[in-house]
C-alpha cells in the first residue's frame, strides 16, 4: 500500500478562513476512492476565547494496490508406465522436464523403471488431454512400425488367458511377439495381473515373402 502526504500551509490558502477549514476537509475525507485521512496540528493561541488556530493541515491519502490472485486448476493425474515408455516420453508429452516428472512422482532419478511404475503429473484438464493424445499416438506409431518391418498385419486374433499363464508366456511362447506389442494391443489391461478367462487381442503378422533364388527361378520358367 502506498501513501501520499500533502502539506497545505498556510490554511488560508486552501480554505479562505481558519474556521471553515475543518468542514471542507472533512467532506473530502468521506470519499470512497481514495481514502483520505486528515490530521490537524495547531499551536495554542494563548487565549481561552475562540477555536485554536490551525498551524498546518496534513492530508494523508492512501490508495489500495490491486491484488492479483493466480488460480490454478491443476489436478493430480496418475499414469502407469508401459513397456517401452520412459520418463523422457512423459516429460516430452507434458512439456516439462524429466526432473519435473521425478519430483511430481516422488521417485528417484535413474536409468530404468519397471513397467507399472506410477508416474504422477500435476496438469490442468486440457494438458492432461494432450498427454493422452500424444501417448496414444506414440503407442500406435510404434506398433505400426514393428508390424510394417515384418511384412504387415494380416489379421487380428484373440487369446483367452488360461490358468497359470503370464503375459511373457503368452507373448513370447504362444503368439511369438514382444510383450510390449501385446500390451500395445491391450492398453487397458494390466498384464501383471492377468486372470483366467480374460481375452487378449494381438496381431497376426504375415510371414515375410520368400525370395526366389537361381534354381527356383528356372523351375518357374
Amino acid at each position: 500500500m502506498k501513501s501520499w502526504i500533502v502539506l497545505l500551509t498556510p490554511l488560508a490558502v486552501a480554505c479562505g478562513t481558519v474556521n471553515e477549514a475543518p468542514q471542507e476537509l472533512t467532506a473530502l475525507a468521506t470519499l470512497d476512492e481514495p481514502r483520505i485521512d486528515v490530521e490537524l496540528t495547531h499551536e495554542d493561541s494563548g487565549t481561552t476565547e475562540g477555536p485554536p488556530v490551525a498551524d498546518e493541515v496534513v492530508v494523508v491519502a492512501t490508495v489500495a494496490e490491486p491484488v492479483l490472485e493466480v488460480v490454478s486448476n491443476a489436478e493430480r493425474h496418475v499414469f502407469r508406465l508401459r513397456h517401452g515408455e520412459t520418463l523422457h516420453h512423459f516429460a516430452k508429452w507434458s512439456g516439462g522436464t524429466v526432473e519435473d516428472v521425478v519430483s511430481s512422482s516422488g521417485i528417484e532419478l535413474r536409468e530404468d523403471y519397471d513397467a507399472g511404475t506410477e508416474i504422477v503429473l500435476n496438469l490442468e484438464q486440457d494438458a492432461k488431454s494432450r498427454v493422452d493424445e500424444r501417448r496414444e499416438a506414440h503407442r500406435v506409431a510404434r506398433a505400426s512400425r514393428y508390424i510394417e518391418q515384418r511384412g504387415g498385419e494380416s489379421t487380428t486374433a484373440f487369446h483367452t488367458v488360461a490358468s497359470g499363464e503370464s503375459a511373457w508366456n503368452i507373448a513370447r511362447q504362444t503368439i511369438g511377439i514382444p510383450v510390449w506389442l501385446l500390451e500395445s494391443y491391450n492398453p487397458s489391461v494390466d498384464l501383471d495381473r492377468l486372470r483366467p478367462g480374460q481375452v487378449l487381442m494381438f496381431p497376426q503378422i504375415a510371414p515375410e515373402p520368400q525370395v526366389a533364388h537361381g534354381e527356383d527361378l528356372l523351375a518357374l520358367q
